[in-house]
């Protein structure tokens, strides 16, 4: 029996999960070991010393940058950001340990998903350029830190994977992996109000600080595991890959069960690295990933066998494997170890040629009506018992036959694979049922071709993963006929069933004619996209141009009694200046400020002065007010002939303050000296006030006065928007919410409507100034636009789901790789 060793502490106290092994939990209910936790401490510890460091010595360098800079501007943003860092310490730290503390949790669950995403060049364009900046300086500090301490890393690796049983340890779930330490300050200071140049400054100070002392952190956690007796003779090996990723386990322990683990775990870790497809630089001498998958095989064919005889049932009974997997693969199971043919000694074995001549006869009987042409029929492949019927009938011809074991195991593995791609939901049922149909072809490939399993960029592994990443935005609403890429996908399929007999390179052919025809469309799409996010940003951009300018104003004008001249130069003129001042330059620029003081500035010229020094400082700044009021009627181009009346009405208004007249706007109005006219003034005067009392009660904010020469102060001339449903706020730490707010540019997602209609869109832009999530289809047009929070009540609700759009292929290999490995262990 092959199991992880019960491990010892020097003081001879055993290592022990908090579950048993039979009684082993799934998912997050799992405890992790208690030596884990002593290792987390004392990194927390040490890596909590260094953040201080870190943090200490932003001030200097911010305070440094700041002296030497030569614009006033910039030194402010250098001290705003040093006081905003110093402010918001403490918060970032504890939330540094809270994302840290969080990625311990994928130790518990080997279904969890990393959240490093695969993506494209096209795909990485899409990405914000602040976010774009701070993904590559993690990439580049991660990358520099694991190759200082490369052996270091592969040690801890291999001892937390011995005291892990419910999952196989790796570079992407360790918590102590650079990726993740860094990853977990991007995201503590991902909210933190600086600009991104700024932001770079404190990641290098975080790499200088604490990185630096990495290789010391990963030493101190081996050192923590050795003392507890965890694969103390681990010794250090060599990288054998030019990639430079996880070695082949060269451990050796002193006593034969320790050695079967660590071998076992070896096996393990190869084979993660063959579903990866960096098994193909391997040296000559190392075993493929089909041998090491091999191995696996065998190994769960006879712990179920071994675990059937003591216990009296079938091993691939899924009634006792639980959850550990589907029941697609229970029903493969069910039949696990059986041979395909004869049964009977003197059966000779079948060649490769004639299998892969049964094969093609399988493969030319297939049903190809319409209705599996057009996917809407999904295949059903039974290739054991259909070989077993086509070897049956040759029996009394050539004598019994049977497949040979390994070729049987190739059978059952990609059965397995075809599998898992028909039960994904990630993809549309019609674009599932084509690829479902190239189930015996890509077994051909597998029995033709050794390098299928071994190299991840194989021609017809990457034509099945790449019509499954462009058949993932496929609508099942829309008009397939009509749909280009559905209409490929389905060509490529058929000639393939059609063409396909032994020769390999037709997949190489397929490929390039499926990449080529991809790539017009994907540049197709792309000019729509980018036109349609241009738009998008750029509306949101003048939203917020229009909503900044309409407050600033309304601002300075509230409770103030304005001429009628000054309201509409107000509202004619200056609401027009501050919009285009804020598309160019912003609420930061000093231009802002120069247009927000002339305004000022305007509204204090029509106000009586106070005393004789304030009417002395109102007529020196009267000539520069006159400049600068026409160079706000220049930019915006307004008419000069009403240009000239309004600055001349202004003037009026302006030289009765200097007078200290009483300014017309400011008079009461004189009442008739008649009793009848006087009353017919009153109830003219009450009716005026009630209609304008009505007016307010639609803009509450709008000021206006008796003064008949007086308008309303109106700077949100638009049509209105129409109205949504207000939804409740959701907490800051909502789980949705969070999700919503971290939602990558690029991802794809499918919407059910309240009829049950599907929409499969993709995230284009994710505008976060003006809260605007823009999702497009796969031709780059919108489909719609949402909040936050609209989103996150989505989420909430299981209106959306969001898609995996990683290789296809290779996630069917993870997948079933997985679910081998929790039966071997669920077995032993």
């Amino acid at each position: 029996m092959i199991h992880k060793p019960d491990l010892k502490c020097v003081g001879g106290t055993a290592l022990k999960p908090e579950q048993s092994q039979e009684g082993r939990a799934t998912g997050s209910q799992i405890a992790l070991p208690s030596v884990l936790d002593k290792v987390r401490v004392s990194a927390r510890e040490k890596l909590a010393v260094l953040l201080n460091d870190a943090f200490d010595a932003v001030d200097d360098v911010f305070f440094d940058l700041a002296e030497r800079s030569n614009f006033n501007q910039e030194q402010q943003l250098y001290f705003e950001t040093m006081r905003t860092i110093r402010l918001r310490k403490k918060s970032v730290i504890a939330q540094y340990f809270v994302q840290w503390d969080a990625s311990f949790g994928r130790l518990k669950d080997d279904s969890s998903e990393s959240e490093t995403s695969i993506m494209s060049s096209d795909g990485l364009s899409l990405l914000q350029h602040d976010e774009l900046e701070q993904n590559v300086a993690v990439d580049s500090m991660a990358a520099k830190a694991r190759n200082e301490a490369s052996q270091s890393i592969y040690q801890l690796t291999a001892r937390l994977d011995a005291i892990i049983f419910h999952t196989t340890v790796n570079q992407e779930n360790n918590p102590f992996d650079p990726k993740q330490i860094c990853e977990a300050f991007r995201k503590a200071t991902f909210d933190l109000e600086c600009s991104i140049k700024h932001k770079i400054i404190l990641f290098k100070l975080f790499e200088k600080h604490l990185l630096k002392h990495y290789a010391e952190l990963v030493a101190d956690c081996n050192q923590i595991l050795i003392e507890m007796g965890v694969l103390p003779d681990l010794k250090s090996v060599q990288k054998k890959n030019a990639r430079n990723e996880e070695s082949k386990t060269d451990a050796a322990a002193t006593k034969g069960q320790q050695q079967s683990t660590v071998e076992e775990g070896s096996a393990d870790q190869n084979l993660n690295r063959g579903v990866a497809g960096e098994s193909q630089n391997n040296s000559p001498a190392a075993p493929s990933f089909f041998d090491r998958l091999q191995n696996l095989l065998g190994t769960v064919r006879t712990s179920s066998n071994s675990r059937s005889n003591r216990f009296g049932y079938n091993g691939g009974n899924p009634n006792t494997l639980g959850n550990a997997v589907s029941e697609a693969m229970a029903s493969h199971l069910a039949v696990w170890g059986q041979s395909i043919g004869s049964a009977t000694n003197n059966a000779q074995m079948v060649t490769n040629p004639d299998l892969v001549s049964l094969l093609s006869d399988l493969q030319q009987a297939q049903p190809s009506g319409q209705g599996y042409y057009s996917g809407e029929l999904v295949p059903h492949v039974d290739v054991r018992n259909s070989l077993g019927g086509l070897l049956t009938q040759q029996e009394v011809a050539v004598g019994p036959r049977r497949v040979a074991e390994n070729e049987t195991n190739v059978i059952d593995f990609v059965s397995m694979l075809f599998e898992f791609i028909l039960s994904d939901d990630n993809l549309p049922a019609r674009i599932k049922a084509l690829l479902g149909r190239l189930q015996i072809p890509m077994l051909k490939v597998a029995i033709i071709d050794a390098s299928f399993f071994n190299m991840a960029g194989h021609p017809a592994r990457k034509l099945l993963n790449d019509m499954a990443r462009a058949g993932l935005g496929v609508s099942e609403t829309a008009d397939l006929e009509k749909d280009a890429v559905f209409k490929k996908i389905q060509s490529i399929v058929q000639s393939l069933l059609d063409e396909f007999s032994d020769d390999v390179t037709l997949f190489q052919k397929k490929w390039e004619e499926f990449a080529g025809f991809m790539q017009q469309e994907s540049r197709r799409a792309a000019v729509i996209e980018q036109r349609t996010k241009a738009s998008e940003e750029g509306k949101a951009l003048s939203d917020t141009a229009k909503s900044k300018a309409g407050a600033a104003l309304m601002d300075l004008t509230r409770d103030k009694v304005l001429p009628e001249v000054v309201v509409k130069i107000i509202e004619d003129v200056w609401h027009k200046y501050l919009y285009l001042t804020y598309l160019k330059h912003g609420s930061e620029s000093s231009s802002w400020r120069f247009a927000l003081k002339t305004a000022n500035d305007l509204i204090a010229s029509v106000t009586p002065a106070v005393d004789a020094k304030q009417r002395e400082k109102l007529y020196s700044t009267l000539p520069i007010l006159d400049k600068a009021l026409k160079l706000g009627f220049k930019t915006i181009s307004y008419n000069p002939f009403e240009m000239g009346e309004l600055l001349s009405d202004l003037d009026v208004v302006q030289k009765q303050v200097l007078r200290e007249e009483v300014p017309e706007h400011l008079q009461e109005p004189e009442l008739p000296s008649e009793p009848t006219d006087q009353l017919l003034a009153a109830v003219s005067r009450d009716m005026a006030e009630l209609a304008q009392e009505t007016s307010e009660s639609v803009l509450p904010q709008a000021r206006r006065t008796k003064a008949a020469k007086v308008t309303q102060l109106d700077v949100s001339k638009r049509p209105a928007e129409p109205s949504k449903p207000v939804l409740p706020e959701l907490a800051e730490d909502d789980v949705h919410l969070v999700q919503a707010k971290a939602q990558q540019v690029g991802s794809w997602m499918e919407y059910i409507d309240t009829d049950g209609t599907k929409t499969r869109c993709k995230l284009a832009a994710f505008i976060r100034s003006a809260d605007k999530m823009i999702f497009v289809n796969k031709a780059g047009i919108k489909v719609f636009e949402k909040c936050a929070l609209e989103f996150a009540y989505d989420l909430k609700s299981g209106n959306v789901s969001i898609l995996d759009d990683s290789l296809l292929f290779d996630r069917a290999l993870e997948n079933v790789i997985g679910n081998l490995k929790k039966i071997r262990e669920k077995n032993l």
